[in-house]
C-alpha cells in the first residue's frame, strides 16, 4: 500500500475503472461517491450514487506464476459484502455473502503474462446495509521460473535474545517469509529443556505472517 498510483504494480480504482484520489491527511484513497475508499488495512464500497465497488488492481511485471493468499472479512457489523478476486476476466475467488467479522481465508494461483492484472473488489450485497468497512489483505508471491512459489519459511523470532527470571514467561513473535494459503503449523523445540521449555508448535493463520 502506498500513496502513489502504480507503485509496486498496485492501483486504486472504482468498478467504473476510474482511479481514486489520494487524501494524504487521512492516508487513504477516496472515490467520487460517498464512503468509496481504500486505505492501508481495508476498503469500502460507496453507499450512494451508482454504488461503485472499491477495486485494488495489481499489474504483473513479467511472465510468471502468482500465488495469492489472504483473508476476507468485515471489520465491523452490521455489514453485507461479497468479495471477488479475478485474474483478468476469470474469477478466482468469490466469498460468501459476509455478514459477520469471522474471516474467510482464500488462496489461488494464476499463470500470468507481463501486463496482465489481478483485481480484488468488495461489493455491497444488501442495499439497506452500507456500513461495510472491510478487509481483503491480498498477499502475492510471484515467481518467473515457471514454478509454483515456495511455501513460506520462518524468517525471524522477536525478540531474538532476552533474559528471563526463573519461573517467568516470555512471549515471542514468530514471523514467516510470506503468508500461507492455509493454517501453517510451525514446530518448536528448546535446545535445553532443563533451562527453558517452549510449546511444541504454533499455528499461523491463513493469510497472516505472524503468530
Amino acid at each position: 500500500y502506498s500513496g502513489v498510483q502504480g507503485q509496486n504494480g498496485w492501483r486504486y480504482k472504482d468498478s467504473a475503472g476510474t482511479e481514486m484520489t489520494y487524501d494524504a491527511a487521512n492516508a487513504k484513497w477516496v472515490g467520487d461517491e460517498l464512503y468509496l475508499a481504500i486505505w492501508g488495512t481495508g476498503f469500502r464500497h460507496s453507499s450512494s450514487g451508482t454504488v461503485k465497488d472499491a477495486v485494488l488492481e495489481w499489474t504483473c511485471p513479467a511472465n510468471g506464476t502468482a500465488l495469492v493468499t489472504g483473508t476476507a472479512g468485515l471489520f465491523t457489523v452490521p455489514g453485507s459484502v461479497r468479495f471477488i478476486a479475478k485474474h483478468e476476466s476469470t474469477t478466482k475467488f468469490t466469498s460468501t455473502d459476509m455478514t459477520t467479522t469471522t474471516p474467510e481465508p482464500y488462496s489461488f494461483s494464476a499463470v500470468m503474462t507481463a501486463g496482465q492484472k489481478l483485481t480484488f473488489s468488495s461489493q455491497r450485497v444488501s442495499p439497506s446495509i452500507y456500513d461495510n468497512n472491510s478487509r481483503l489483505n491480498p498477499v502475492i508471491n510471484f515467481t518467473t521460473d515457471g514454478s509454483t512459489p515456495a511455501n513460506p519459511t520462518v524468517s525471524s523470532l522477536s525478540p531474538s535474545t532476552f533474559g528471563v527470571a526463573v519461573g517467568a514467561v516470555q512471549g515471542i513473535t514468530l514471523t514467516l517469509s510470506s503468508a500461507p494459503s492455509a493454517v501453517a503449523t510451525v514446530s518448536l523445540s528448546s535446545a535445553d529443556p532443563t533451562k527453558a521449555t517452549v510449546p511444541a508448535s504454533v499455528s499461523v493463520a491463513a493469510g497472516q505472517t505472524t503468530a
